[in-house]
């Protein structure tokens, strides 16, 4: 998923849901407005984030990701007119480099700009964000310079720029024209590997786009079938025995086509009758049908806003995103409440207890990377190496502990 967060720290909760119910492995967020005092922390998923430059809310680029994937973060992009944020995910057969990135729009970014950043993501990539350019060749509604300029940068190194072809950016001011300023560009990947589709679960002024990505042909949904794992053989022959008249006689050949067809669909009413269907079961946070539903509540009202611009639906949109916020605070406030009653400090929990205190006593730790600690003085790169060991000692401990 890729999304304009306009402020990532406001939106916690709400984000945390949508990952969870829509099983999103990896997020590339835009406009984070992070600084060196941030912090953010989401539940199954590790963040990076790049700052602007100056060091002022505003600006800056993340990726979330799921803790079981594989990866290791790349170097920060950062500059004025691009902040990146790139991990390297390692597939069943080759690497992958998923980016997220955001582009200011006072900067007039040149084609030359825009390859230096190309050149900075390897030779198979996926990075989406919001990048401030317009074109008609991704769906916006005209073209300008910036849009111009990445376009022939992207077309140079052959690369190629998925959207919905649906408007991205919804403006306040409803004197303002909805456009596409958010998309994925890829290089190296076939497209029939890949499906890009809207989404309406975040409320700001920006939407969500999703973007599949497949080791494989993306395939169609399956056919359903007779029978499953949880069918009931038992009570599907007693069905298929009522169903059955083994007394009829068979005189002519017409006859026993009759009764060949209805001996096929004896079977098969019997099979469905005895075969529930398994639905799929919600990974992550199993949150409750009333938040889901909301969620469902705020999507439509949401698109409906989009179609619409009526500041009555607007009221409503917003009123549904502070009432889907109340919930999950609430929710997760009783989550923890629950999960601290539970703890105890004997073998029945497996000391439960006492291993939620070490987590909590842990220091976090975010360890540089070695591009840094070379391109610093030798004061600053001896600090740095101290905090790293520190690091692994707390680490090493840890894992003898356990």
């Amino acid at each position: 998923m890729s999304w304009n967060a306009n402020g990532l720290l406001q939106h916690q909760q709400e984000l945390q849901a949508v990952l969870d119910t829509e099983e999103v492995d990896v997020c590339l967020i835009s406009e984070t407005h992070f600084t060196q005092q941030s912090f953010i922390k989401f539940r199954g998923y590790k963040l990076y984030h790049t700052i602007h430059p100056a060091n002022s809310a505003k600006g800056g680029s993340a990726v979330i990701i799921k803790e079981n994937v594989h990866h290791h973060e790349e170097t920060k992009y950062e500059t004025e007119g691009i902040q990146a944020t790139a991990v390297c995910i390692q597939a069943r057969n080759y690497s992958i480099v998923p980016a997220g990135i955001y582009c200011p729009p006072k900067h007039q970014l040149k084609k030359y700009e825009y390859l230096e950043f190309l050149g900075h993501l390897g030779k198979r990539f996926v990075f989406g964000g919001d990048f401030n350019a317009k074109n008609t060749h991704w769906g916006s509604r005209l073209t300008t310079t910036k849009g111009r300029e990445l376009l022939r940068a992207i077309q140079e190194v052959r690369c190629e720029a998925l959207s919905t072809g649906k408007p991205t950016y919804w403006p306040t001011d409803p004197s303002k024209i909805p456009d596409l300023i958010d998309f994925f560009i890829i290089k190296n990947i076939p497209a029939n590997y890949l499906q890009v589709e809207e989404s309406h679960d975040l409320n700001c002024d920006h939407s969500p786009i999703l973007l599949i990505l497949s080791e494989n042909i993306v395939q169609k949904a399956h056919n359903p079938v007779l029978t499953n794992r949880r069918t009931d053989w038992e009570s599907f022959r007693q069905s298929l025995e009522e169903k059955v008249n083994l007394l009829v006689p068979l005189r002519s050949e017409e006859q026993l086509d009759r009764e060949v067809q209805k001996f096929i669909v004896d079977i098969q009413q019997s099979a469905w009758e005895n075969t529930p269907d398994i639905k799929r079961r919600l990974k992550g946070n199993n949150y409750p049908k009333e938040i889901r539903e909301l969620i469902a509540e705020n999507r439509k009202t949401r698109r409906r806003w989009q179609q619409t611009r009526a500041p009555q639906v607007k009221t409503k949109l917003n009123n549904l995103t502070q009432q889907l916020k109340r919930e999950i605070k609430e929710l997760k406030n009783d989550s923890i409440s629950s999960y601290l009653r539970e703890l105890t400090n004997d073998n029945n929990t497996d000391y439960s207890l006492l291993k939620a205190t070490k987590k909590i006593n842990r220091p976090t730790m975010q360890t540089p990377q070695l591009g840094q600690l070379m391109g610093s003085g030798p004061e600053v790169m001896n600090k740095k190496l101290s905090d790293l060991l520190s690091t692994w000692s707390i680490y090493s401990s840890h894992m003898r502990a356990r």
